[in-house]
């Protein structure tokens, strides 16, 4: 009965959210850039980007986000987008695996026939 009720306390951690407020940016989405700074009503100064660039390590950070909405907001002195929020994550580097699949297999199936014609002749 207590191995039961341990795990059901275990099992049941993956249901609970986390409850934590995301901050407030400014979402350009022509240059899908999230600005973090208001001054005056005015969004600016630091950005961070809602993508991953190509070449990003495990420590470059990405705005992921969690609300959209239709709120209007100024960006500097002439531009505009809307407001949103978000989570600060982590570049994850397991989006690139797909690149690494295909040649892998390639090389795989070019040795299991490299191998197949050089292992003809046992006698």
């Amino acid at each position: 009965m207590k191995l039961i009720l341990i795990l059901m306390f275990f099992l049941s951690f993956p249901f609970f959210k986390k409850g934590y407020a995301q901050p407030l940016g400014c979402l350009r989405t022509s240059t899908s850039t999230v600005y973090r700074d208001n001054l005056l009503g005015l969004w600016g100064g630091r950005t961070l980007s809602t993508l991953c660039a190509p070449g990003a390590g495990p420590s470059t950070k990405y705005a992921n986000i969690v609300v959209l909405s239709t709120t209007p907001c100024n960006i500097e002195l002439l531009g505009s987008g809307v407001l949103v929020r978000y989570n600060e994550l982590n570049c994850n580097l397991d989006l690139y695996n797909f690149l690494l699949v295909i040649p892998m297999t390639l090389f795989g199936y070019w040795r299991i026939r490299m191998g197949s014609y050089i292992n003809t002749d046992i006698n």
